[in-house]
């Protein structure tokens, strides 16, 4: 859910969204590697992927996300297997 609460972070709730990014100094988090480094954070939006949703559409961007990242769906990510058994075969022809 990082990458989630990375993606929609504004500089109005930059704190709260980045809260689950590393915090170390060679994050890959802008926000917090510029923290961990005694830096100021740049503005989001001078970043080269910047949008803003209203709170309806990080809500239906969230359920989805929420779905992906369920027990059941990482398994068969892990297990190298697809939604879609045809895409295996697709692959291959």
């Amino acid at each position: 859910m990082s990458s989630f609460y990375h993606c929609s972070a504004t500089d109005k709730n930059a704190s709260f969204h980045h809260r689950l990014c590393p915090k170390e100094k060679d994050s890959w988090c802008f926000y917090n590697r510029a923290l961990a480094n005694g830096d100021t954070p740049k503005s989001h939006s001078e970043m080269k992927v910047h949008f803003e949703l209203d709170d309806e559409g990080l809500n239906l961007v969230k359920q989805v996300y929420d779905t992906l990242t369920t027990d059941d769906m990482m398994m068969k990510c892990m297990r190298g297997k697809t939604q879609n058994p045809n895409e295996s075969l697709h692959s291959r022809i």
